[in-house]
């Protein structure tokens, strides 16, 4: 079988309090390199297979009357990773700003 993806998972905590909430967030897979031949012949998989990685995201989020402020980082550690057979590395160390007009 094709594709098989390593064992991998999410785990996180939040915390609200009122209109506030915080979530930090731990993502990982493991490696995988048990390949099937057509998996060693897609250019989206290396020739070793995929790597294990770990990353950290932090979500945080306050609510006021119509307006939601939301603020995430992204990768804290900047680690370079991808997931199985997707052919594309995930986002480096990233923040972002939202703002979302409740009317």
């Amino acid at each position: 079988m094709r594709r098989i993806p390593p064992l991998n998972g999410r785990f996180g905590l939040e915390y609200r309090k009122s209109s506030f909430f915080v979530r930090p967030e731990f993502l990982f897979a493991s490696k995988q390199d048990r390949l099937a031949q057509g998996d060693k012949d897609d250019n989206r998989i290396g020739k070793n297979g995929t790597a294990a990685w770990q990353i950290i995201n932090i979500y945080s989020g306050y609510k006021y009357k119509w307006l939601n402020i939301n603020l995430s980082a992204q990768n804290l550690t900047n680690k370079d990773y991808r997931t199985h057979g997707s052919g594309i590395n995930g986002v480096g160390r990233s923040l972002w700003l939202t703002m979302n007009v409740e009317i």
